[in-house]
């Protein structure tokens, strides 16, 4: 009903040089300024901020702030969601922790969970040629003493600070480096949370894990892409291909072409999916902002792994079943040997997803890049037709993990001699996967390039 002005919302937001610009041009930063101007723009009374300075350099940030504090001084009132604890501290009249989505603090930022009562640290240097005996503490006071460093921990420190700074400057003495340090808002944000650590990480890998799945189900056509395509071609190339035995193996062609599309889907869930869903999320400026939020790379790598590891496993289930029920597939011999190559295979095409993004210079180039690498080697390697032992097309796909995981599948599948692991087979994927990962660590990029 009575709106903000366009201009003052885009001069109140640092947005002034880019009034003429695409919303998809933006940097990940000068989208989240576009964020809090659309969220200003109503001249709402209420406003809700959801990490509104979340990827903004600290000018940003600290121009975000005064903004903030604007609107409260209008008489507007803001819920602001944070994962930094300056900015908490900076701008809350009442701050609210939830862990593990229950309230377990909330109140001012200064006495949030006890902090006003908690112990003041104080530490100086020692004066050259002063002993401990020398200090002025009181009897019980026992000092940590790190080199020259001296530091200890005291609920009042009022009297303590009196008696040493007097002593000071009674001999001519300097306490250089001072410090006086209350605990933290951060330090009782940890403690209320339960502090971080891998089992911190782990519990938000598991959380990321529950969102990727949200994510992935709520995008039919990744899921088609991932489950319907292998059965498709399960069921069109397994019902061609006949039910005589391939050669140097205990499997029939329509046996075998169901391992190969299991061998297939995994691809497209590791490498196809995840390499597509990085670039998106790069040229979007997510994983910026993911870089700026205390989630640890671990959590959020494991999250994604996670959740590929859940469609791998359905994808199998479905893939198997089919092929146990229309084509006579055996239970696998070997379910262990099967179990370790599928990780290995997620392992190995998770890599290559990750690798192949470094060389996609933008997301409307991922699907080209992505699948001209992706087909060719799917076609030569034998997923849609053995190859014959020793045959050129073999010699040159022997080069490449996909053929190794085939083969690894079909031995862990049948039984006789020479089935079972094949470590020969793991080893080739897994130098692959040890390849992609040193050239995702020297090369990965979080942000897009500059077009």
């Amino acid at each position: 009903p009575s709106p903000r002005g366009v201009g003052e919302v885009i001069e109140l937001v640092g947005l002034e040089e880019k009034v003429k610009a695409r919303v998809k041009t933006l940097s990940g930063g000068q989208q989240r300024r576009l964020d809090l101007g659309m969220a200003l723009i109503g001249d709402p009374q209420l406003i809700f901020l959801d990490e509104p300075t979340t990827g903004f350099d600290p000018s940003a940030r600290r121009e975000a702030w005064d903004v903030v504090r604007g609107l409260c001084a209008e008489g507007r009132t803001v819920v602001l969601t944070t994962h930094y604890m300056d900015e908490a501290q900076a701008l809350a009249d009442t701050v609210t922790v939830i862990a593990a989505g229950r309230v377990v603090a909330s109140g001012p930022p200064d006495t949030l969970g006890g902090r006003d009562h908690g112990e003041t640290t104080v530490r100086f240097v020692l004066p050259a040629g002063v002993s401990m005996a020398d200090l002025p503490l009181p009897a019980g006071l026992t000092p940590e003493v790190r080199g020259e460093l001296v530091e200890f921990h005291i609920a009042e420190p009022t009297e303590v600070l009196n008696l040493l700074t007097g002593w000071a400057m009674q001999r001519g003495e300097v306490l250089s480096g001072l410090a006086v340090n209350r605990p933290s808002l951060e330090d009782v944000y940890l403690s209320l949370t339960g502090g971080g650590g891998a089992m911190n990480d782990l519990l938000i890998a598991k959380e990321q894990v529950r969102y990727e799945q949200k994510t992935y189900w709520r995008n039919p056509m990744a899921a088609v892409f991932t489950l319907m395509f292998p059965v498709v071609f399960l069921v069109v190339v397994g019902t061609s291909a006949g039910s005589s035995r391939v050669p140097g193996t205990t499997l029939q062609y329509d046996q075998y072409t169901v391992i190969a599309m299991l061998t297939f889907g995994l691809i497209a869930a590791c490498y196809t999916n995840l390499g597509m869903a990085v670039c998106l999320r790069r040229e979007s400026g997510i994983l910026k902002r993911m870089r700026g939020t205390p989630i640890s790379i671990a959590s959020y790598v494991g999250g994604i792994m996670g959740s590929v590891i859940i469609n791998v496993v359905i994808l199998t289930g479905v893939v198997v079943g089919i092929g146990m029920t229309f084509y006579h597939l055996h239970f696998p011999y070997h379910l262990a040997a099967v179990a370790v190559t599928l990780l290995v295979g997620i392992v190995t095409f998770c890599a290559l997803g990750l690798a192949v993004t470094i060389i996609v210079p933008n997301a409307d180039a991922a699907p080209a890049v992505i699948n001209g690498i992706y087909f060719p080697i799917v076609f030569i390697s034998g997923v849609f037709y053995p190859l014959s032992n020793g045959s050129v097309l073999s010699k040159i796909a022997d080069y490449f993990p996909v053929r190794h995981m085939i083969i690894s599948l079909v031995k862990a599948f049948e039984g006789g001699p020479g089935s079972g692991l094949q470590l020969h087979d793991l080893l080739v994927m897994l130098i692959w996967t040890a390849g992609a990962l040193l050239f995702v660590a020297r090369r990965f990029r979080w942000e897009p390039k500059h077009r």
